[in-house]
C-alpha cells in the first residue's frame, strides 16, 4: 500500500508538474505573439509618418493634405 500509495502522489505531482510547464509555455508563446504584433503596428505606424513626412518634404500642399486625411483632419 506505502508503495502504490507513493505512485499515485508521484504520478499527481508529474501530471501537475507537466501541466503547470504547458501552462506557462502558452502564456510565454502568447506574450511574444502580443509583442510581435505591437512591434509590427509600430513598424507600420513609423513607415507611415515617414511616407507622410517624405510626401510633405516633396510637396508641402499634398503632403499636408495626405496628412490630414491619415489623421481624419479636414
Amino acid at each position: 500500500p506505502q508503495n502504490a500509495t507513493s505512485n499515485i502522489v508521484n504520478g499527481i505531482a508529474g501530471a501537475v508538474s507537466e501541466t503547470f510547464q504547458e501552462n506557462v509555455e502558452a502564456i510565454e508563446s502568447e506574450i511574444e505573439s502580443g509583442i510581435d504584433t505591437a512591434r509590427s503596428a509600430l513598424q507600420t505606424g513609423i513607415k507611415g509618418a515617414e511616407t507622410g513626412t517624405k510626401l510633405g518634404l516633396t510637396g508641402p500642399r499634398f503632403g499636408a493634405k495626405v496628412l490630414n486625411a491619415i489623421s481624419g483632419r479636414n
